[in-house]
């Protein structure tokens, strides 16, 4: 698996960090996730933090839990990492994939 950086953004004194990958899981559907990394994480010694992962609903994207969560200030300060999965992968054309704009595969 090959992640490509979407974009990356300061926020609550780490980053926030958007990745797009090929997922063979998916039938090699292209999906995304975002990646809240603490400042630990990205000092010139990082450190290892604990990770969260947020799933935040069939018709979600994975910017929508970074949105409308309002956990990055805390996970910033307890220096805790969060991952935001698009949790409703799009692009497989199923039958009726196109008939709903919320509902991906």
């Amino acid at each position: 698996m090959s992640l490509e950086l979407q974009s990356s953004n300061k926020a609550a004194g780490g980053e926030l960090r958007k990745y797009s990958f090929l997922s063979a899981s998916l039938g090699n559907l292209s999906t995304s996730f975002n990646l809240f990394l603490p400042s630990s994480s990205l000092s010139s010694s990082p450190t290892k933090a604990p990770m969260l992962y947020y799933l935040a609903g069939l018709t979600c994207t994975e910017d929508n839990g970074a949105q409308k969560m309002g956990a990055l200030n805390a996970a910033g300060m307890e220096q805790v990492a969060l991952v935001f999965p698009d949790t409703s992968p799009r692009g497989a054309n199923v039958e009726g994939e196109e008939e709903s704009w919320d509902f991906g595969t």
